[in-house]
Order: C-alpha cells, then sequence, then structure tokens
C-alpha cells in the first residue's frame, strides 16, 4: 500500500494446490532517521529490521540478534517488478523472490 499516516503496510500469502501454505503482514515507517521494517509472519511472533543501506531502487534491513532472517534486501527491477533476497546475515544463506505487479480482478 502507497504511505499514509507514517506507514506502509503489506502482505503476502503463498497457496498451493489451493491451500494456504504461509502468510504475512508487514508495516513499513519512519523512526527517528531510519526506517523500521515490521515482520508478523504466519504462527510466530512479529520482528523489527532497521534499514541499513537505502539507495534509489535499493533497501536493506538487518537485525543480528534475530535467528532467520537477520537481512532483507529489496532491490527493485524496473517499474512493475521486485527481488527480495531473504539470508542469514553472515555467509548469505538463504533465499531470494520475484515479486510483480498484477492487476487485481
Amino acid at each position: 500500500m502507497e504511505p499514509l499516516g507514517g506507514i506502509m503496510l503489506g502482505m503476502n500469502r503463498v497457496v498451493k494446490d489451493e491451500r494456504i501454505q504461509g502468510y504475512e503482514f508487514l508495516k513499513l515507517k519512519a523512526f527517528d532517521s531510519d526506517l523500521v521494517y515490521e515482520a508478523h509472519p504466519s504462527g510466530q511472533p512479529p520482528a523489527q529490521f532497521l534499514s541499513t543501506e537505502v539507495q534509489e531502487d535499493m533497501i536493506r534491513f538487518e537485525n543480528p540478534e534475530h535467528d532467520f532472517p537477520r537481512r532483507i534486501t529489496y532491490v527493485r527491477d524496473g517499474t512493475d517488478s521486485l527481488e527480495a533476497r531473504v539470508d542469514d546475515g553472515r555467509d548469505g544463506e538463504g533465499f531470494a523472490l520475484r515479486f510483480q505487479r498484477v492487476e487485481c480482478p
């Protein structure tokens, strides 16, 4: 969602064979001079990550105290694509997800 009231909200869900595999609610807010990424994954307690690097087409959030992930990096690819890299913040062990803007029915 677009920023409004000082925060951005987002959500995702993973469905396979018509069954929910997981979901996550996200909140992005400004706090002092940092951005705070707050994730509420399905069945887990929320976790906060502070912005550590911000560029025009990339933003990185980190929380070295969190079990996994410790680092989340978003890289914009054009005007309608985004890649999220989720890793351990050490040796890069993790995974990447690609997102593409679609029209809602």
